[in-house]
């Protein structure tokens, strides 16, 4: 009985634990920090070669890749893509 109430627990923990969202233009950079190209992006994260494609692109919102993403590749990474977009736009702006 105490295994399917911590199974229960762990369940809507994990349910309600907030995942970052993903932007393509934060796909790219992070695939980019990692000096990988597209198809060795898609194995390194295990999703399809065209998911990525679509993506980036802008053609396809994906709830696949930004879950990969999150699951795959660590957390500092995925924060020092996200300082380098807000330098980058602070650029553009200027």
């Amino acid at each position: 009985m105490n295994e399917l109430l911590n199974d229960a627990l762990t369940v809507s923990l994990n349910e309600t634990t907030p995942k970052k969202d993903i932007t393509p233009q934060q796909c790219r950079l992070i695939r980019n920090l990692y000096g990988d190209n597209r198809p060795a992006f898609s194995k390194r994260i295990n999703v399809s070669l065209s998911v990525i494609q679509k993506y980036e692109d802008g053609k396809r919102d994906s709830a696949l890749l930004p879950k990969r993403i999150n699951e795959q590749i660590p957390k500092q990474l995925i924060d020092k893509a996200n300082e380098l977009i807000v330098v980058f736009n602070a650029l553009d702006s200027d």
